[in-house]
């Protein structure tokens, strides 16, 4: 049989065949045209499976390898054996042992220049492994909502006046052709008397309070509520803001309601959000008629949803009704575009929280955004959790760029991102927390465990980390404008999850994570190399950069330069063998050539037989020395 193998050169890919398994062998035999000589930068890609390549090897030279499992699913796994087989060499060190990957740290930063955390580093950390409760409970949601369209119908198929509604979307649009463009003022503050009102019906007046429901429960239904009652700090133009008034810091902080949120919210998030990936307030005339997107802020998510910084919940887009909670046709429903947030406490002191939950908003106010778009194409599917929380983490990744001088595919090294945040006024300015405390904390984790995660895996650090990172890279190389490609991922009404991501890259899934896996393995590699082929760049960061200044400042967290350790194989006879890797992961080699020679090199199953026909597994090799 003959099997497509990509090499690149330049912007060019060359379709090169391979001879596997022919005749009456098991075993993938060597390509009948002689061996593959990469340059440093090359790179092979065979995408599809049962792979094996002879390559030929330069003494001295270095090749990364990456092993995909392309599964669709982040918890099927597999074993397989990466078996080598070439010249012996006296000179090979042990299979696997471990060695330093080729560039070297630079230096750890100066005492005037030292990085520290604002938060003491972890604070908000669960530790790799660990299942996130939003995470679950995004999961959870994701059937929950289908259960309701089953039951209930869409809830805006009975919409109000669908001409209104289409004008008051354009009135949007026009307010938001660039985010931060054209949207007016705040709205000045209206005092009224303080009275509760039905619970599910907020007052939009300034110091009254209402009733409004929280739920409580992260794998339960839509009757799972604590109703409490929350006080109107502040109503802005797109922003109305209530805090829960059992909150520790009840009415210590409409300053920063009044002076930094909302103004900030009217200014920069709602258009960043709209802008880039769709209008939280699509069906509002479907809903409450607000014209705002609701946040309150409650202790609840503090102590009976311990971990959750903020989530939406989709039963607020469904009637509420007054079924006894422990019916499962129970609906507690504020009916309103609302997002909820956790309140400062010990852990994140006001100080701290202040600077946090603002990109948190960025966030939360996607997912509102991509709830509404789904509900208003009456989509069947909604989108899978690894791509839904994967494009959340990416809102707030541009919406931080407001703040810092990082910019889209600059490369942006530690100075122009996570300096700004972690060293004071480095930036001339006090910089909001957020990918400090979320995406690279997250990345490293998730590249520091590789062989047992997965980009479309359960873990917190593969949604917050890893998914971002797949989803961010697959916009770098594909993107015209990061507003086309992210909308277009909201906005499709069939595809969900890696299929979706396919349709907006043109690329096979399997050939998306090779190319992938390598980028995160050579990113910024070292001096000399270059790969050939853009798609095993990182356009966006340099993370080798980022990582070796959080390892110089932050040994104690961030205890490696680069958090991606390759294994370690030298050239000759050599079998590795990996359990369980899981559907959308990978295993990373490095190989040296301890001698010049032919080296073949297969896949195979754990056992270390041959690979069934249409196996999973895809291998990429692109020589970085």
């Amino acid at each position: 049989m003959q099997m497509a193998m990509r090499v690149s050169t330049g912007a060019l890919s060359v379709a090169v065949a391979v001879a596997v398994g022919c005749g009456g062998s098991d075993k993938a035999t060597a390509p009948t045209h002689g061996a593959i000589a990469l340059s440093v930068g090359q790179a092979l890609l065979l995408d599809s499976g049962r792979v094996a390549t002879t390559l030929s090897l330069a003494a001295g030279a270095q090749y990364m390898i990456a092993v995909v499992n392309t599964t669709p699913s982040g918890t099927a796994a597999a074993d397989f054996t990466l078996a080598g087989t070439g010249p012996d060499s006296a000179a090979a060190s042990p299979a696997g042992a471990s060695r330093p990957i080729l560039p070297s740290a630079p230096p750890a930063p100066t005492q005037g220049n030292a990085i520290r955390f604002r938060v003491p580093p972890g604070a908000h950390h669960l530790g790799a492994g660990t299942p996130d409760p939003h995470l679950s409970m995004l999961e959870h949601d994701r059937e929950l909502v289908h259960r309701l369209i089953a039951r209930r119908g869409n809830p805006i198929t009975s919409a109000r006046d669908q001409a209104g509604r289409a004008l008051r979307r354009a009135a949007v649009r026009a307010m938001t052709r660039s985010p931060g463009a054209g949207l007016g003022p705040a709205t000045a503050p209206v005092r009224g008397t303080t009275g509760a009102r039905v619970p599910g019906r907020i007052s939009a007046t300034v110091g009254d309070t209402s009733l409004v429901f929280v739920r409580n429960n992260i794998m339960g239904s839509c009757g799972d509520a604590d109703t409490v009652m929350a006080r109107t700090a502040y109503a802005s133009r797109w922003l109305l803001v209530l805090e829960d008034v059992q909150s520790a810091y009840a009415n210590q902080l409409d300053t920063f309601y009044t002076n930094t949120l909302a103004p900030e919210y009217d200014a920069k998030t709602y258009g960043e959000v709209t802008a880039n990936f769709g209008d939280p307030l699509l069906i509002d005339d479907s809903l409450s008629s607000a014209g705002r997107v609701t946040v309150l802020f409650s202790p609840v998510l503090n102590t009976e949803l311990q971990g959750v910084a903020g989530f939406v919940n989709p039963c607020d887009f469904f009637a509420n009704n007054d079924a006894p909670a422990t019916s499962d046709t129970a609906i507690r429903s504020n009916e309103t575009e609302i997002f909820y947030g956790f309140v400062p406490d010990s852990g994140w002191p006001p100080q701290y929280w202040t600077l946090f939950i603002r990109s948190v908003a960025a966030h939360e106010s996607k997912h509102i955004a991509s709830f509404a778009q789904h509900f208003l194409d009456n989509a069947q599917n909604f989108e899978e959790l690894w791509l839904e929380e994967a494009t959340a983490q990416a809102s707030a990744e541009i919406w931080i760029r407001q703040f810092a001088p990082e910019h889209w595919k600059g490369n942006n090294d530690f100075q122009a991102s996570l300096g700004c945040e972690l060293i004071p006024n480095s930036c001339g300015r006090i910089v909001p927390l957020d990918l400090s405390q979320s995406h690279f904390v997250w990345l490293y984790e998730f590249l520091s465990n590789v062989e047992s995660e997965s980009v479309i895996g359960p873990t917190t650090e593969a949604k917050y980390g890893g998914a971002w990172s797949f989803a961010r890279w697959a916009a770098d190389q594909s993107a015209t404008t990061e507003a086309a490609f992210f909308k277009a991922i909201v906005d499709d009404p069939v595809h969900t999850g890696l299929a979706n991501l396919a349709a907006r890259t043109g690329q096979s899934p399997g050939t998306m994570m090779l190319d992938f896996y390598l980028a995160m393995a050579t990113n910024d590699y070292g001096a000399g190399f270059a790969p050939a082929s853009r798609l095993l760049t990182v356009p966006s960061w340099d993370q080798r950069d980022i990582y070796s200044r959080l390892n110089g400042g932050i040994p104690s967290f961030f205890t490696r330069p680069y958090p991606l350790v390759p294994r370690a194989v030298d050239s000759g006879t050599f079998s590795t063998t990996v359990l369980g890797l899981k559907g959308g992961g990978a295993s990373i080699f490095q190989l040296n050539a301890v001698g010049s020679g032919s080296e073949t090199i297969t896949i195979e199953t754990g056992a270390g037989g041959a690979l069934p026909a249409g196996n999973a597994f895809r291998l990429g090799v692109v020589r970085v020395l």
